[in-house]
């Protein structure tokens, strides 16, 4: 190995700044009076400041400007020069010189190891050999059929390790496997030195041959080519050689069975004789110089060889020294050319490098770095700048901005570079802010709580802060959402079990069943319809606010109703609400059962849905009340089904009406509400009403007598007003309230247009007192009044827990259900029925009577008065009394 010691001078150049600075001061732009000159310039640690405009650099030894251990300093030319110090050597004066890794034993920036005298290089990528100078990657795909490469002679050559089934250069060639029989022979006095004991229980000889097969082909490196069976070790032996020479001594029958047969299978293996057989391997016996390292035996058929030389030696069995000539030929620019250690490559001595590419010249010459800086080459052309601490950068051509750190309160510097004008900025510890860290930090005056979150300061040190986060966030600053459906999972499900919670960042939503909406899924979808047609799109919020007006106010809806069903034909509202056969469990009159759809007259009300009608007047049959009391009244069951009602509902009940049969009933009629869980006894009685018309008052006879009338049945003053306020509204909103009846080509108003109705009976109030609206009260008119009673479902309950088949059913019938019972507690009635107070007879009487009194009275006043006159008269006159 060739060390070669180096070394190299270190020289500040001393190229002035701009500025007029010198080498070793920098002019702030604050500064700069004109584009040469400065007004007071910033030293370097290494210089002097002789005035406010010059930096002057050391000129002696004293301070030493070497920074590196192993450097010391000396004075060339008046400049304090830094060299490595004896017996250390390299860039950085770290290496010894007795080293074997001084001063670049490894090439391509191979990293040398070094251990006493001797050394090893680990190799950059695409680089091999004992020191790096090769390039490439010989081994790549080399060997084929699951061969393994290694570089052998000193890493230079690349060899192919075959697994025992193949052979060749690259292992391209399957081996067929064949063996000889070698011969039987005395192995009494045998030493089998070198010898390999492979097995002490196999006994013959042509299993310990096929025993070496199955070892050499789990050994692909393995040489041993022969295998003895020995009789008098009992052992199965492998070896590379046969020692063996001396014939068997056998007994008269052995030996010439031996002779006969050249094999020792019927000779007593225990008796000194032993069995050999050989492989025909053409390289176990190392032809080529194998056990010297002189070349390597490559098999190229089942019976020949070639031999791969190591690069020092030559010849067919690489038994001859080979001449070689590295250096022959190559360039090495500037530099020498020397050998490598395994005298079979060259490279290139530079001045302070070694390399494999031809050596230029110092680059340092031409001073490329500024400012004081000092030049290192490098080799190969490239050099280093150790610059002043003023400067950096390739060539020391920047300024250190934070050279003079102006960061106060521990702050960093942390500096922008543009050459000479860089800048800086300080990075300021956690209680200080401003441009040189000169201001104290308050945390919430860099508002950190987010989403609403309130921040209070914490003074330290060190300051801190803390986050009151609104309830829809957490973490420190308030960033981190709380996932409100995994807290609490009953959210939108208050209502609605079909709702899912979704979450959001600082809120939640709630995906609604098909029968609720809202924004937590808490109304019915009905009312979501009845408020986007009455108003169009609305927003989440809006719709919650009315909805939650319409469910707290239940008339509002009721209200609505008929609006969005008015529309809608007879048969199609008929088919919404309840049949005979939902309504009724049983019906019976006088006790005994009757059919529902030959007694009942089932019609259909906009706001009141399907109603059932006994006794109606178009029915055919019509019964009379032939006993009072309620075994001679009508009895029924019906459901109420509460589960059904729609969510405005107030009472779960079902709504009774009694009237004439010629009276029709409407939404307005007065009604009897018959709960569940009850049984509801009705007691009516009857009340006629006649009225005089003409002279003593007005009264309608007949429905054609008012203006407008579109109730069936007989004529009622309710009616009258309805009729005349449903003219009244199609006068004003071009449609009728579809609450009341109307005539068959009447238009029924939909809900857009319930804000002109609602408008018109706000500003002309109660139709009874329209001018237009004249209803008398009818001249005959009969009225049931009625009154309630409830028995509870006591001798029911007894029942259901007596039953037999079905407690649960049983009361299910019952509690949701409603018994009722109506009668006529006694069937006479009262007749109230108007009279004239004065007739022609009567008149002839009171004036008789009265004429009679007066003259009576007349006759003896006359008499009283002139007796009074005279009276007077005398007293005035004569002044005394009668």
């Amino acid at each position: 190995m060739f060390l070669l010691l180096l070394f190299v001078p270190v020289v500040f150049s001393q190229t002035d700044t701009p500025y007029d600075c010198g080498a070793h001061g920098y002019c702030y732009p604050a500064n700069r009076t004109t584009a040469t000159t400065c007004s007071g310039c910033t030293c370097s640690d290494q210089s002097t400041q002789t005035s406010d405009t010059v930096c002057t650099g050391p000129t002696s030894c004293s301070p030493s400007p070497c920074t590196i251990s192993n450097q010391q300093c000396n004075i060339v030319d008046d400049i304090p020069t830094c060299t490595c110090a004896a017996g250390y050597t390299g860039s950085d004066c770290t290496m010894l010189t007795s080293d074997p890794c001084s001063p670049q034993t490894c090439l391509q920036n191979g990293v040398c190891s070094s251990s006493g005298v001797t050394y090893t290089c680990a190799c950059a990528a695409g680089f091999y050999g004992e020191q790096c100078q090769y390039s490439g990657d010989p081994c790549a795909g080399y060997c084929s059929n699951g061969g393994t490469c290694e570089l052998i002679f000193s890493e230079t050559t690349p060899y192919c390790q075959c697994p025992f089934d193949y052979y060749g250069g690259t292992c391209q060639t399957a081996r067929s496997v064949q063996t000889s029989y070698v011969g039987c022979y005395d192995d009494s006095s045998a030493t089998f030195t070198d010898y390999y004991v492979y097995s002490t229980t196999i006994t013959k000889g042509n299993d310990c041959r096929d025993a070496l097969v199955a070892y050499r082909e789990a050994n692909p490196t393995s040489n041993y080519a022969y295998s003895t069976m020995s009789g008098t070790k009992g052992e199965c032996l492998f070896s590379t050689t046969n020692t063996l020479t001396d014939p068997p001594q056998a007994g008269l029958l052995g030996g010439l069975l031996a002779a006969l047969l050249a094999t020792c299978s019927y000779s007593d293996m225990n008796s000194g004789s032993a069995s050999v057989y050989s492989l025909n391997d053409v390289c176990t016996p190392g032809p080529c110089g194998d056990a010297t390292g002189n070349g390597k035996c490559i098999q190229t058929s089942a019976n020949a060889y070639t031999c791969l030389c190591n690069p020092l030696k030559t010849g067919s069995a690489c038994q001859s020294d080979a001449t070689l000539t590295p250096c022959a030929s190559v360039d090495c620019g500037v530099g020498t050319c020397g050998i490598t250690d395994d005298q079979i490559g060259s490279y290139c001595l530079c001045t302070s490098t070694n390399q494999t590419v031809p050596c230029v010249g110092d680059p340092c010459t031409s001073k490329p770095c500024l400012y004081g800086g000092t030049c290192t080459d490098l080799g190969n052309g490239s050099y280093s700048c150790a610059c002043l601490n003023l400067y950096m950068d390739t060539n020391c051509e920047t300024f250190n901005s934070c050279y003079i750190n102006k960061c106060e309160n521990g702050g960093t510097c942390i500096p922008t570079y543009n050459l000479l004008d860089s800048t800086f900025t300080c990075q300021c510890t956690p209680d200080w802010k401003g441009t040189l860290c000169e201001e104290e930090r308050f945390y919430c005056d860099e508002t950190p709580c987010q989403n609403g979150g309130e921040c209070e300061d914490i003074i330290g040190p060190p300051n801190s802060y803390n986050c009151t986060c609104t309830p829809q966030w957490t973490g420190t600053n308030c960033t981190i959402d709380v996932d409100e459906c995994a807290e609490d999972t009953t959210l939108c499900k208050t209502k609605d079990p079909d709702a899912t919670c979704v979450n959001t960042n600082g809120s939640y939503y709630c995906v609604c069943g098909p029968n609720m909406f809202g924004k937590s899924c808490l109304f019915n979808k009905i009312i979501y319809q009845i408020l986007n047609a009455t108003y169009g799109n609305l927003g989440p919020d809006e719709l919650d606010e009315m909805a939650q007006e319409l469910t707290n106010d239940p008339t509002l809806v009721r209200d609505i109703i008929p609006f969005l069903i008015g529309g809608y034909s007879l048969e199609t509202r008929t088919a919404l609400s309840w049949t005979a056969e939902d309504m009724f469990l049983w019906v019976a009159y006088e006790q005994q059962l009757i059919d529902l759809n030959s007694n009942f007259v089932m019609w259909n009300d906009k706001v009141l849905g399907n109603c059932f009608t006994f006794n109606h007047m178009n029915s055919s049959f019509q019964y009379k009340a032939r006993e009072s009391g309620y075994s001679g009244g009508l009895e029924m069951q019906m459901n109420v089904k509460q589960s059904e009602y729609l969510p405005w509902t107030e009472t779960a009940a079902v709504m009774v009406f009694t009237s004439t049969k010629e009276e029709v009933v409407t939404s307005e009629s007065v009604r009897i509400n018959t709960a569940p869980h009850f049984e509801s006894r009705i007691a009516i009685n009857r009340k006629d009403y006649y009225r005089l018309g003409g002279r003593y008052g007005k009264c309608v006879k007949a429905i054609k007598e008012v203006k407008s009338y579109y109730y069936d049945g007989d004529y009622t003053t309710d009616g009258c007003l309805r009729s005349c306020y449903q003219d009244v509204v199609s006068e004003s909103c071009q449609c009728m309230d579809p609450r009341y009846p109307m005539p068959s080509d009447g238009i029924s108003c939909n809900i857009s247009q319930k804000n002109c109705i609602d408008a018109l009976v706000d500003s002309k109030g109660d139709p009874s007192t329209w001018p237009q609206c004249s209803c008398p009260l009818p001249c005959s008119q009969t009225v049931y009044t009625s009154k309630l009673s409830r028995l509870p479902y006591v001798n029911k309950i007894v029942d259901c827990e007596n039953s037999t088949v079905n407690k649960t059913s049983c009361y299910e019938k019952y509690f949701d259900s409603v018994i009722l019972r109506i009668a006529l507690p006694k069937l006479d009635y009262m007749i109230y029925s108007e009279t004239p107070a004065m007739d022609l007879t009567k008149f002839m009487s009171y004036l008789g009577g009265i004429l009679s009194i007066l003259i009576g009275v007349s006759i003896v006043s006359f008499v009283e008065l002139f007796f009074l006159f005279v009276q007077l008269i005398v007293i005035l006159l004569f002044n005394k009394r009668l």
